[in-house]
């Protein structure tokens, strides 16, 4: 019993220190799955020879509201605490989801391997001012109009290309060149402005509109617009065949999207009457009546000087693995430049032999959302399984009180 006293003690730091808050990334593990963060690890697994696999994950979260406070029976706004609760840069409520699928081969004898993956992801955030949280809890002075604006972040795109990896030494060195496809991109200053004012009857008379730009590639002239980017990564698997740790550098610009369609803004507009709220929404009715609004959302075809550069950021990451008794422990970290830079970085932890390989800890920041994971996967050569339950939030704190959910599953078969 005392030769256990040493391991277990480190065992149980290892656990204290990863589920501290200051460490954050939740990934599920460093796993081919994950190459949209280093395109080396498509190489990497118990799958040598080919590797068939997909997945998907998705994430939410609000700054204010726990999940059991949406799912009760009676939910209870109290403006007054919403309004203290609010950080400084304002209220916040985030989505983020990701589809992958890959195929990859590998000739180990020459240490060259090749394959196709595709991703798609989706990043929104909207965000409102903490004023206009105040100025609800505080209440408005009748016939005073007031205004203002939320930012909208709304970015989804495609990566569809193909991956090449050669093997010197211990070290294995992967790229992928890769077709950039802006879905729906909103410029940097996208925003959604408002205005109202309370009248002596009590009615609530304003309007709203979304201003900035928001671009696509997809019309009815097929893609118009796609860029091309590379990602360059290197790994250096352990005795186990396991990466121990790697770096890369991803998005790097070869031809930046120039996306042929434009979203009309003024389909995203209007004005609106109500005389209440809370009432309206009790009894499951719109409390808001439109009065007046410009159309539907539409798009227009831009003609070639009117077409922005768009780029993937660019973004410098790595990780490293270490093993300890039961457990191996995985910080990893990736800073994202661009519009919204970012820091996404962690930790992870995963059991290092059967039965407790099948399972996965971790806790992040990641994109928009700070993140606690719990993994459960089926590890086998031929097939693994990998399944994600997660509590997410756009503050790091509201990750361990439930203010969102996630969940994720990723499928390979192979030999």
């Amino acid at each position: 019993m005392k030769n256990l006293t040493r391991p277990l003690f480190f065992a149980g730091i290892v656990l204290v220190v990863c589920l501290s808050p200051a460490v954050l990334s939740a990934n599920n593990g460093i796993r081919s799955f994950n190459h949209d963060t280093n395109p080396a690890l498509l190489s990497a697994g118990p799958r040598q020879v080919f590797e068939l696999g997909g997945g998907g994950e998705f994430a939410f979260g609000n700054s204010y509201f726990s999940v059991s406070d949406i799912l009760s029976e009676t939910l209870v706004i109290d403006l007054d605490d919403i309004a203290d609760s609010t950080p400084d840069r304002g209220g916040r409520a985030a989505f983020t989801s990701r589809g992958e699928g890959h195929a990859v081969f590998h000739l180990r004898r020459f240490g060259v391997g090749f394959g196709l993956y595709s991703t798609t992801d989706n990043l929104s955030r909207f965000t409102v001012d903490k004023d206009l949280v105040e100025l609800f809890a505080q209440g408005n002075v009748l016939g005073e109009r007031y205004s203002g604006s939320a930012e909208m972040v709304q970015r989804s795109f495609n990566k569809t290309g193909i991956y090449g990896s050669y093997q010197w030494r211990q070290f294995i060195f992967g790229v992928k060149v890769g077709a950039f496809v802006p879905l729906i991109w909103t410029d940097s200053n996208t925003k959604t402005s408002f205005s109202f004012e309370t009248n002596a009857d009590g009615t609530i008379r304003g309007s709203y509109a979304v201003e900035g730009d928001i671009y696509t590639s997809l019309g009815e002239d097929g893609l118009v617009g796609v860029g091309v980017h590379i990602d360059l990564g290197m790994i250096r698997p352990d005795e186990r065949g396991i990466p121990r740790y790697g770096a890369s550098i991803t998005g790097i610009p070869i031809l930046p999207a120039r996306p042929g369609y434009a979203i009309e803004n003024e389909g995203l507009s209007g004005t609106f009457e109500t005389k209440g709220i809370l009432d309206p929404l009790l009894d499951d009715d719109d409390p808001f009546t439109t009065t007046e609004d410009d159309g539907d959302i539409d798009t227009r075809t831009l003609e070639s000087g009117d077409r922005p550069d768009i780029y993937l950021p660019i973004a410098v990451g790595g990780f490293y693995r270490f093993t300890v008794p039961f457990v191996d422990v995985v910080p990893s970290g990736q800073m994202i430049f661009g519009a919204y830079p970012r820091l996404n970085a962690g930790v992870a932890v995963e059991g290092n032999f059967f039965p407790l390989n099948i399972l996965s800890i971790g806790v992040g920041h990641r994109d928009f959302l700070y993140e606690t994971v719990l993994g459960i996967r089926a590890p086998f050569r031929a097939f693994e399984l990998g399944l994600q339950f997660r509590s997410a939030a756009p503050e790091p704190l509201g990750a361990f009180t439930m203010r969102g959910l996630g969940a994720g599953m990723y499928l390979a078969v192979g030999w």
